[in-house]
């Protein structure tokens, strides 16, 4: 059986750095939320300030993070749900999450999810303050939930 809890960040972050395929945990966040399987936790999910600064509205959240253990059918879109649905409540306007453009989205499609626009690649490197890695520089989808 499948259940969603609350989790600290410092758990959320410590299952991102070792599950998540190519992004690490990130440093901050507004909530997140683990989802456990007969009380194992198998995902976690981040929602957190857009990291683009022009999308820093007020009422837009980012999800930042989806991470799930492989071979878990439905996770990836029961956490995007579960996420999108939080931050509904908590009042948030607009809901959106990045793909890398060589992922196909279904986890998001699934969810009732749309493609806003694509961003071109471009680095992060001459941006003060910036953490960079590799996938700063490859081109991603924007989605809205």
């Amino acid at each position: 059986m499948r259940e969603f809890c609350p989790i600290n960040r410092e758990i959320a972050k410590k299952f991102i750095n070792e599950n998540h395929r190519h992004n690490s945990g990130p440093i901050s966040d507004r909530f997140r939320i683990g989802l456990f399987e007969d009380g194992v936790l198998i995902g976690v999910g981040v929602a957190g300030n857009p990291i683009a600064r022009k999308q820093m509205d007020g009422t837009t959240i980012e999800i930042t993070r989806v991470c799930v253990l492989p071979d878990k059918p439905n996770a990836c879109s029961q956490i995007y749900a579960r996420m999108k649905r939080i931050a509904q409540l908590m009042g948030y306007k607009r809901i959106i999450t990045y793909t890398l453009d060589n992922e196909t989205g279904a986890s998001l499609r699934a969810i009732g999810a749309i493609v806003d626009h694509k961003v071109a690649k471009g680095t992060w490197l001459n941006r003060q303050n910036r953490n960079y890695n590799e996938v700063s520089d490859m081109p991603k989808q924007m989605w809205l939930l």
